[in-house]
């Protein structure tokens, strides 16, 4: 899970902070963050109020350091739409294949059930130029993320 931790200088201090998160945090760091944008508002004592934005791409990025139960690689990248998955030691399991943008929307969603091929091929070449995050998740809750540039 991404965390970020609001850094508050000026005002009149204590300072209250809200997260636009799903669980409303209201401290200074919050945790949990899913990929995507993410605000606070910080409020000081005079009723005064600042929001900031930051964009979280570790949560994706960072699990796959953490959980290598499954192993894939995407190719080609760049692409130019149509990409390739190839999985290792994935065949008895069934995996679901999310696609985000950078601003953490799905994209694109696919499930492939137990006994599948060693290789699932999407076709991306409706989306505009950028980079994305293909992450899988498999039956135990292993994750694997890629990210992967379209580029025409």
């Amino acid at each position: 899970d991404g965390s970020a931790t609001a850094s508050v200088s000026g005002g009149i201090g204590p300072y209250t902070y809200l997260w636009d998160d799903p669980a409303n945090q209201t401290s200074m760091t919050a945790n949990g963050l899913c990929l995507g944008v993410a605000g606070v508002t910080v409020t000081d004592n005079n009723g005064c109020t600042s929001i900031s934005y930051i964009y979280v791409d570790s949560v994706v990025m960072s699990v796959q350091e953490f959980a290598l139960e499954i192993d894939i690689v995407v190719y080609p990248n760049p692409s130019t739409g149509e990409v390739n998955i190839r999985f290792a030691n994935t065949k008895d399991k069934e995996l679901s294949i999310t696609v985000y943008d950078l601003s953490g929307k799905l994209i694109h969603e696919d499930v492939m059930r137990e006994k599948h091929t060693d290789v699932f091929t999407m076709d991306l070449s409706q989306h505009k130029n950028g980079i994305y995050f293909i992450r899988v998740i498999d039956e135990n809750s292993n994750v694997v993320a890629k990210k992967i540039s379209l580029m025409r």
